[in-house]
């Protein structure tokens, strides 16, 4: 399994989505940075593909595929380009907090305490991927194009 969510634009008559699932993408997010930039991201209606029906949705299906048209489209441009602001003034090494981690006792069981796991990125290779979104967002926001998701 992949932990890298990968991006596709494709025309607005593209429907053979699953075939994207072998294919490797130009645009490729790694798992924990989504979910750092999660909450931001449950603010763009999209359609999440489930049994090739689109259903409509909020943000990504971080498991699945995710279909963001036009109007998401906009509003994905504008988050992606905030958080390209916001990591532009981070050192080189892009340091984040992670999830909770509980530390866990001899038998295998979680503890009370832990700590929040430290995630480190290459900055610019994030600006790099961030802004390829961006442009993807830009292109899929004059309707004929779309950008399709596919979750870790």
């Amino acid at each position: 399994m992949s932990l890298y969510h990968k991006f596709f634009l494709l025309n607005r008559s593209e429907n053979n989505y699953d075939k994207y699932l072998g294919i490797k993408s130009d645009v490729n997010i790694h798992d924990d940075l989504i979910r750092r930039m999660i909450d931001t991201l449950y603010w763009i209606p999209t359609e999440n593909l489930l049994n090739s029906e689109r259903i409509p949705f909020e943000g990504f299906d971080t498991q699945g595929m995710t279909i963001i048209k036009d109007e998401g489209a906009k509003i994905l441009f504008h988050i992606i380009s905030a958080w390209i602001d916001l990591f532009s003034f981070s050192p080189k090494k892009l340091k984040l907090s992670g999830p909770w981690t509980p530390y866990y006792n001899e038998e295998g069981k979680p503890e009370d305490d832990g700590y929040y796991r430290t995630l480190e990125f290459d900055r610019d290779q994030v600006i790099t991927n961030l802004k390829a979104l961006a442009n993807y967002a830009q292109e899929a926001s004059k309707g004929d194009y779309f950008i399709l998701h596919i979750g870790i």
